[in-house]
């Protein structure tokens, strides 16, 4: 589930490409939230290609803790004719499906309050502040099936009233569907999520008519709007609304 925060904070970095002279080394700037600001030589010969897995291997290796191929797309600002495009990491696909015997912790699951109910409740700028946290928040439960994911969310009142807040805010809900949904897929991919899908879908009280259907087409952002917006509430939930 470490996409759903990952993506959300932008791990995505600013590379800024500095000529001295034509005759001289050339240097690229990586700014970087976590990190700061990274400055490396690069010889003029160097193909683009090489000076991005130079910073890739950086970054794996520079306490992020995670492993990178080489971007996907890149954000570049390339100077002085401050032409600027974007960069971003494509983590490496994981080796072993998740497990969704393993259900949720209780460690995991104050992981998933948290991250849910900051984004859904708080203000841009205290997201922001909070984007340390939420990214290791996010790494701790980013073996978490994505189906017991939301299953830990439909069967609490107050999650469920955080995830409805937060599907109405497009600034931050379009990132945090996108590694939800990126999860399923992957998932579904590895053939770990058609055994489970009755269970979780009893347990959450929705319609698992309604979800197979979108489960095997692949229509994973409806399947996870679907379950918000058919799932009802218990009665004498209504004060967890926000």
């Amino acid at each position: 589930m470490k996409q759903i925060v990952l993506s959300m904070i932008a791990m995505a970095a600013t590379i800024l490409f500095v000529t001295e002279s034509p005759l001289y080394s050339h240097y690229v700037v990586v700014e970087d939230d976590a990190e700061g600001s990274l400055t490396y030589a690069v010889s003029p010969d160097e193909t683009f290609d090489e000076v991005i897995k130079h910073i890739s291997r950086h970054l794996a290796e520079s306490g992020h803790g995670h492993s990178y191929d080489t971007p996907s797309s890149v954000n570049l600002r390339i100077l002085p004719e401050n032409i600027e495009f974007a960069l971003r990491f494509a983590k490496k696909a994981r080796a072993a499906p998740r497990s969704y015997a393993d259900g949720v912790t209780l460690n995991e699951g104050a992981d998933i309050a948290y991250i849910l109910k900051t984004l859904a409740n708080q203000s841009l700028p205290k997201i922001k502040s909070y984007e340390s946290a939420l990214k290791r928040a996010g790494d701790r439960i980013d073996h978490v099936h994505p189906l017991q994911f939301l299953k830990h969310i439909f069967v609490n009142e107050e999650l469920k009233v955080a995830i409805r807040n937060l599907q109405g805010r497009s600034w931050v809900w379009t990132d945090f569907l996108k590694g939800l949904t990126d999860s399923l897929a992957e998932e579904n991919g590895r053939s770990n999520i058609t055994p489970f899908l009755n269970e979780f879908a009893v347990k959450v009280n929705a319609n698992v008519s309604l979800l197979i259907p979108l489960q095997q087409s692949g229509r994973w952002d409806k399947f996870v709007n679907t379950l918000i917006d058919t799932i009802p509430r218990a009665e004498g939930s209504g004060r967890y609304d926000q």
